[in-house]
């Protein structure tokens, strides 16, 4: 941040012309968790295990069980991408944006590495 912050302080000694910025993004692992799993399967989990109580056919569905019960292993063997990518549209769908910002906020503020 005091990077950030000094280069983007037109009156400091370490500013940089917008000209001459440049922005890079990591996504191999670096900066955001990859193992056991992605923050954000951690969230959909989440937001799965959240929803639960309004859906009890859930109950007999394999796919939200594993999410809820957090069995990555199934939910790699036997759904894949697409499994991951049913719970996804599940875990987002009906929200405003806002909605959904908050939502995130409220979970970033006690979310906890898996392991």
């Amino acid at each position: 941040m005091d990077f950030v912050n000094g280069a983007t302080d037109e009156s400091g000694a370490n500013y940089v012309p917008v000209d001459d910025r440049v922005a890079v993004f990591d996504n191999d692992g670096t900066l955001w968790s990859e193992q056991p799993t992605y923050f954000q399967i951690e969230f959909i989990f989440h937001r799965i295990r959240l929803l639960a109580p309004q859906h009890p056919k859930w109950e007999k569905d394999k796919l939200m069980q594993a999410a809820i019960n957090h069995d990555l292993e199934t939910l790699r063997q036997k759904y894949g991408a697409e499994g991951l990518g049913k719970l996804m549209a599940i875990a987002q769908a009906g929200v405003t944006t806002d909605e959904f910002e908050a939502v995130v906020r409220e979970w970033i503020q006690t979310a906890k590495h898996p392991t």
